[in-house]
């Protein structure tokens, strides 16, 4: 599932979070941009079953296919990204 294409993401986070952020960085020997990724990462993994099935949900709410909601999706969002 993973890809070699990589997308930079603005990212908003509290400046709370954002210090943490950096010393567990630091402590692990990575980049605050390299670890908010990976966590980011990680959560869409172990989440994966979960957005299946709101996925199916919203999908057949529209009356339509899981592929077809993907695709609206997706062309919305990549002016957004």
């Amino acid at each position: 599932m993973a890809t070699d294409e990589k997308y930079r993401l603005g990212l908003t986070t509290s400046a709370f979070y954002r210090k943490w952020l950096r010393i567990w960085a630091f402590l692990k020997g990575t980049t605050p941009t390299a670890l908010a990724g990976n966590i980011l990462q990680a959560r869409i993994e172990a989440n994966l079953d979960l957005i299946s099935r709101m996925l199916k949900e919203r999908s057949e709410d529209l009356e339509i296919s899981s592929d077809e909601l993907i695709s609206r999706i997706l062309d919305d969002s990549d002016a957004e990204d």
